[in-house]
């Protein structure tokens, strides 16, 4: 037989489950209605989990999985709305074979006054997608120039800017160009600078503007002193196919200028870093037989003048 409890449990008993209701009531109420104090109760939970998407869509870009991008970086979004996760999310989208909504989705963060390394980024990225398309590549001459004093990384910048000038027939200032770009990539500090830049670009623990202090400060002799000058050198120099294809570039324009003696000393230094490239080779040949062109014409007897 059944035991009937009695009265008193059976009524502790229905206000615990009336009180549970009313908590989970209560607490759904206040998630809907999100009242500012929740909020700022629970930003910083907010900014750990949109930085675990966000990381995770930076992670997934340098994979080249950019769909998979996409997805990380609109997750973040959804949970915080943060513009350097919008300039990732453009960039994602750019390199996801959608150039033209990368670009506008760029151009309008650029509208919003972004932080100076980010106006960076963003004029960077604008550049970029323009210099893909050659009949553009003339409009990307501003903003790679702007970029560099937004903290643009100077190597890439100034390398883009002697290819677009080489094409345009500007070989004097292409030349210029080319050996800013080979300087930069040739400075033992470059490498700690651009290191600093592409910190701001990610996700770190460090925060921001502690790392736009350091980027600020600069870099002294009593820094590098520190250093072996030899080790980084020789580090820089060993199989960088950017650098040698920088010297190739402008080993090309000097012969065009007829600076034969500069020409071989860029097409040497190419090929100290990449012996087997086949397009360096066809060059230093077309320079020999420039130059053996350019001796036969001086030595050729000149016609008696009128």
């Amino acid at each position: 037989m059944a035991t009937i409890k009695p009265s008193w449990q059976r009524t502790v008993f229905t206000c615990a489950l009336l009180l549970i209701w009313c908590f989970i009531v209560t607490g759904s109420v206040i998630t809907w209605i999100d009242p500012p104090w929740l909020r700022e109760l629970s930003h910083p939970g907010r900014l750990a989990e949109a930085g675990t998407h966000s990381a995770s869509g930076v992670q997934r870009m340098r994979d080249r999985n950019f769909e998979g991008a996409i997805v990380a970086f609109e997750r973040a979004l959804s949970v915080h709305d943060e513009p350097q996760t919008r300039v990732h999310l453009a960039i994602a989208h750019a390199h996801a074979g959608r150039p033209e909504l990368g670009l506008r989705m760029l151009q309008e963060e650029l509208q919003k006054d972004p932080p100076r390394f980010l106006r960076g980024v963003i004029l960077f990225n604008i550049a970029e997608l323009l210099f893909k398309q050659p009949v553009r590549r003339g409009e990307a001459i501003d903003y790679y120039r702007e970029s560099l004093e937004c903290g643009a990384e100077p190597d890439k910048v100034h390398r883009r800017l002697g290819q677009i000038l080489y094409e345009q027939g500007k070989l004097r200032e292409a030349a210029v160009e080319l050996q800013k770009s080979v300087q930069a990539q040739l400075d033992p500090a470059q490498g700690y600078r651009n290191m600093l830049q592409r910190g701001l670009e990610g996700q770190n623990v460090v925060p921001a503007d502690e790392i736009e202090a350091q980027a600020a400060a600069g870099i002294t002799a009593e820094d590098m002193a520190r250093y072996d000058l030899k080790v980084i050198t020789a580090y820089q120099w060993y199989n960088n196919t950017d650098l040698a294809d920088t010297f190739n570039m402008l080993g090309t324009v000097h012969a065009l200028l007829g600076e034969f003696a500069e020409a071989r000393a860029a097409f040497t230094d190419a090929q100290r870093i990449w012996p087997d490239n086949p397009q360096l080779a066809r060059n230093i040949q077309m320079l020999d037989q420039a130059e053996r062109q350019a001796r036969t014409s001086r030595q050729a007897p000149q016609p008696p003048q009128p």
